[in-house]
């Protein structure tokens, strides 16, 4: 078996030397054999936002719109805008994140769209998504909203949903990050 990642190589059993940058192992290493840590899950993560309440409001002689924007890593999702709800808003909506190596939170940043001004900034949360990755589901829960100066500025209601990828449970399955190998080498279109 050809390892790339350190990881697996401390958990092989062989006596095989390593290579320069690589090392060769004749064992069978299975990725359930590996302790779990959070910056390796794979999958795809559900994020349904609920509702906000007690936001801090911008709008001085009418009632917010609000958006959320989603980041995780470098993807960014946002929600539609709560027309007319203020400081209460409700969405129940949910979005779709491709969960990748080194994920371990998700930031979401609440704003208050306007129509002949920028859009102003309302607060935002930053969600832990171990215990997500660690029991699979989080039923709705509020998460506190803070401003910059981390004052609070309401609270927010998500619920996480996490699916594995199946083919990560063995790293003999042939399938590495989704790049489909032969004997070790990545096909080449030459």
């Amino acid at each position: 078996m050809l390892f790339i990642n350190r990881q697996l190589r401390k958990h092989c059993t062989c006596s095989s030397p390593p290579f320069l940058l690589l090392s060769v192992c004749f064992c069978q290493v299975s990725i359930d054999s590996i302790p779990f840590q959070p910056n390796m899950a794979y999958g795809t993560l559900e994020v349904v936002l609920v509702n906000a309440k007690g936001l801090h409001n911008t709008d001085f002689l009418s009632k917010m719109d609000p958006y959320v924007i989603f980041t995780l890593k470098t993807q960014e999702k946002k929600s539609t805008v709560a027309k007319g709800q203020g400081s209460e808003p409700a969405w129940n909506e949910s979005f779709l994140f491709t969960v990748t190596n080194d994920v371990s939170e998700l930031h979401l940043k609440i704003m208050d769209e306007d129509t002949f001004t920028a859009d102003d900034y309302v607060g935002e949360s930053t969600i832990s998504l171990e215990p997500v990755f660690n029991v699979g589901i989080v039923p709705p829960t509020a998460y506190n909203v803070v401003n910059k100066d981390q004052e609070y500025h309401g609270e927010i209601k998500i619920g996480l949903n996490f699916s594995p990828e199946p083919e990560t449970n063995s790293f003999c399955s042939g399938h590495y990050g989704g790049v489909e190998d032969y004997g070790g080498w990545k096909e080449s279109t030459f």
